[in-house]
């Protein structure tokens, strides 16, 4: 999850500073820096974002499995010895 939070977001932030960059005039130089910084910096931030998310997740499905479980261990008649 976390490489396609980052993949979409740096995607996302390159074209913006791209297309920023043609509307207002500003040299290719400056512009592919700009994007190349936009990119680097927004794809650091999905894999925070997405490693967070997954953590999140992976989370409570657990809480909800050992729930279930829990629930089915009380409704199991005791074994008799």
């Amino acid at each position: 999850m976390a490489r396609s939070y980052a993949g979409i977001l740096g995607l996302i932030a390159m074209i913006v500073v791209a297309v920023r960059s043609l509307c207002r005039g500003i040299s290719p130089d400056e512009a592919l820096l700009s994007v190349t910084l936009a990119l680097g910096a927004f794809t650091m931030i999905g894999l925070v974002v997405g490693k967070i998310a997954d953590t999140v997740v992976v989370d409570s499905v657990w809480t909800k499995v050992r729930a279930e479980l829990g629930a089915l261990d009380k409704d199991l008649p005791e074994a008799q010895e």
